[in-house]
């Protein structure tokens, strides 16, 4: 579990193996990596966008919402939901089925006489941290190699680090221990690619849905702000138009009554009960 935390990778996709000494109990390493760009989620415009404050803001708010739904992809241990799009027969044959902390590999040509070959898988080990993540399969008996599998991902957003350098980095292994059984290089170029490269599709698409949720979420209350303020300018200006309106009445009924404002009964209702005449 610590090799795979220790393994010297770079931001470009490839599949490498490492042949440890052979007085390590591991006896190989298959080592695959993925960059995911903290602007790939961000639309055109934001990305031309000059103002270099802004923009970092963005970058380093889009490398969390990647960070996330790359931790959601893990939890529900979606890792096979994607195929390259120039994939072979036997990338596409590829399911990886979970179920609590039990899991199932199937592929194609991976059992004997170049069949499907199921390997049941356990989850072993699981570590959560602010910038990065760890799940750990171990094989059990019954499947077709030995090792554990690795799968964890990496957040670059440190101020330090240049803009093109925000993301996050998605990595996977396959340690083979000392008289295990190794898979052959087709077979594990083709699980560990593939694996890669749906792991990371799954991530950018749901990163993708929660950056235009915020977006559309945003846009909404800032167009619904607008619309109260118009709303309430537009009442006021009524409002004061009104007032206006009915001081200017006031004051023309004045000039052309003398006696405006000045209220005075007839003089039949100030007539004194004890002068009425009753008939």
């Amino acid at each position: 579990i610590d090799v795979c935390f220790h393994i010297h990778v770079s931001k470009y996709v490839r599949i490498s193996e490492i042949k440890l000494p052979k007085k390590s109990n591991v006896a190989t390493i298959f080592t695959g990596q993925k960059f995911i760009p903290s602007n790939i989620i961000m639309p055109p415009s934001s990305k031309n966008d000059n103002s270099n404050d802004g923009d970092t803001l963005k970058q380093t708010m889009a490398s969390h919402i990647i960070f996330n739904a790359a931790s959601q992809i893990f939890t529900t241990k979606r890792f096979s939901e994607f195929k390259p799009p120039d994939a072979s027969s036997v990338a596409q044959s590829l399911r990886f089925h979970t179920k609590n902390d039990a899991a199932l590999l199937v592929l194609k040509q991976m059992g004997n006489y170049r069949r499907f070959g199921i390997q049941p898988l356990q989850l072993t080990h699981e570590e959560y941290d602010d910038n990065r993540e760890c799940m750990v399969f171990s094989t059990l008996t019954g499947g077709h190699f030995d090792g554990e599998l690795c799968v964890w991902i990496t957040k670059n957003d440190d101020d330090d680090e240049e803009e093109e350098e925000k993301g996050i980095m998605v990595h996977i292994a396959l340690i083979i221990p000392k008289n295990g059984r190794k898979p052959s290089k087709k077979i594990t170029n083709t699980l560990l690619s593939t694996l890669l490269h749906s792991v990371s599709a799954s991530t950018i698409l749901q990163a993708k849905q929660t950056y235009a949720r915020q977006s559309q979420s945003k846009l909404f209350h800032s167009a619904a702000k607008t619309r109260a303020t118009e709303k309430r300018s537009l009442k006021y200006d009524l409002q004061k138009k009104q007032e206006e309106m009915a001081k200017d009445r006031r004051r023309k009924w004045q000039r052309q009554n003398k006696d405006a404002g000045h209220y005075r009964p007839s003089g039949a209702r100030m007539r004194s009960p004890n002068n009425a005449h009753f008939f």
